[in-house]
């Protein structure tokens, strides 16, 4: 019964946060984050090549934080430099 309350409660909240619009001046504080990262990627040589949403989070005081997530796949379970 307790969980079926904890369903119901999610299912609300989860429906609550589809509604919730974002302001415009967020996004595009976002977006000048993102790209001023970026930037200093490149400026150091680096290029990120998987640049997608897994690789976005966004810190508690509210800013990107760009991260990378990779795995690793090479013969026999050996690394190699």
């Amino acid at each position: 019964r307790a969980v079926s309350q904890l369903f119901r409660e999610l299912d609300e909240l989860s429906k609550a946060a589809a509604q919730v619009r974002i302001p415009e001046e967020f996004v595009r504080g976002w977006a000048v984050e993102m790209v001023s990262a970026l930037d200093t990627l490149h400026q150091q040589g680096l290029i990120c090549r998987d640049l997608n949403p897994s690789n976005l989070l966004l810190t508690d005081t509210g800013h990107i934080q760009l991260t990378f997530f990779c795995s690793w796949s090479g013969g026999g379970g050996k690394m190699r430099p």
